[in-house]
């Protein structure tokens, strides 16, 4: 197999556009284009090997010297799922583990629910995700930050600020 058929293969196969791939790898898309039609046949080195990175293959793979499935076939991974899956990559590392406990939460409900045949339990739905908690490095450089007491006003010294207070009488 050629590299002009091998790219437009995984490409299909990976659900993407050719401005995608040009867009995502930084190779520019006229030179892209040229690789897919077969009008350039020199495909760089620096080319390939981001190729090679953004399908998550060898370059052996995309010249055709070996055989290589895609370990994500098993996981059954749609063009729909591509945009999650690509939010997900961009989340720190402790929102990640947010999102996997929550999921584990979810499918636990899950089967809960296939197992009773009834409405799915939303108990996952009432438990708050902490999505504002910074991670502990970041809540300690928050915590140990100085306060500029000098910009703060004073209070007034008598008690002219309850004037507009209605009283009760006791």
């Amino acid at each position: 197999m050629e590299i002009k058929e091998m790219l437009i293969q995984i490409r299909e196969q990976n659900g993407y556009t050719k401005k995608e791939v040009s867009e995502k790898t930084g190779i520019p898309y006229t030179t892209y284009i040229k690789y897919e039609s077969g009008e350039r046949k020199d495909v760089s080195m620096q080319a390939l090997c981001k190729l090679a990175d953004f399908y998550h293959v060898t370059t052996d793979y995309l010249l055709g010297r070996k055989e290589l499935p895609n370990p994500l076939a098993g996981l059954k991974i749609t063009v729909n799922d591509k945009p999650f899956i690509e939010t997900y990559q961009q989340f720190p590392d402790y929102v990640k583990q947010i999102l996997i406990e929550a999921m584990q939460k979810l499918a636990e409900a899950a089967q809960r629910d296939d197992a009773t045949e009834g409405e799915l339990d939303t108990e996952i739905a009432c438990t708050p995700l902490p999505w504002a908690i910074p991670p502990v490095e970041e809540s300690k450089a928050i915590a140990s930050a100085e306060v500029d007491t000098h910009s703060l006003e004073e209070p007034p010294a008598d008690e002219s600020m309850f004037e507009n207070v209605p009283k009760k009488d006791v």
